[in-house]
């Protein structure tokens, strides 16, 4: 993972080129005007835009991007959980049925039950497995 100095690096090379959409002076048709200009004030160097786009690049990333980050990463955490609880789940059934046979056939998985007289054919072990706890 980018650290925080690199993705905000990334977000000032992003504002460095963009043009401000709804800018447009008295009696000419609008224009996009660049972002690194007007945050440059009267009488100062580019290089002032520039720190500028630093700085709101920074606290864009604090106060907004970083929370987007970490909901992002809690959701990820939150579908792993959720998937470990699953295979929890099939390990289970799988230790509680008897004479279960999961053979790699050719074109995906083979899972019979002898008890239930259960045959499945299922392209992952898991989609096997789902399949004959949803019958058995």
């Amino acid at each position: 993972m980018r650290t925080r100095e690199e993705q905000i690096e990334e977000l000032v090379s992003v504002m460095r080129n963009y043009r401000l959409l709804h800018t447009k002076e008295e009696g000419n048709e609008p224009y996009g005007y660049p972002l690194i200009d007007a945050l440059t004030f009267d009488g100062g160097t580019v290089d002032i835009g520039e720190e500028e786009c630093g700085e709101l690049a920074a606290e864009l990333y604090d106060y907004a991007i970083a929370s987007f980050i970490l909901e992002a990463e809690r959701r990820a955490e939150q579908r792993v959980r959720a998937e470990i609880g699953r295979d929890s789940e099939r390990l289970d059934w799988l230790d509680k049925t008897r004479f279960v046979t999961l053979e790699d056939a050719i074109i995906g998985w083979r899972i019979s039950v002898i008890g239930n007289r259960l045959f499945s054919m299922k392209g992952t072990v898991r989609q096997a497995i789902d399949a004959a706890r949803d019958v058995g």
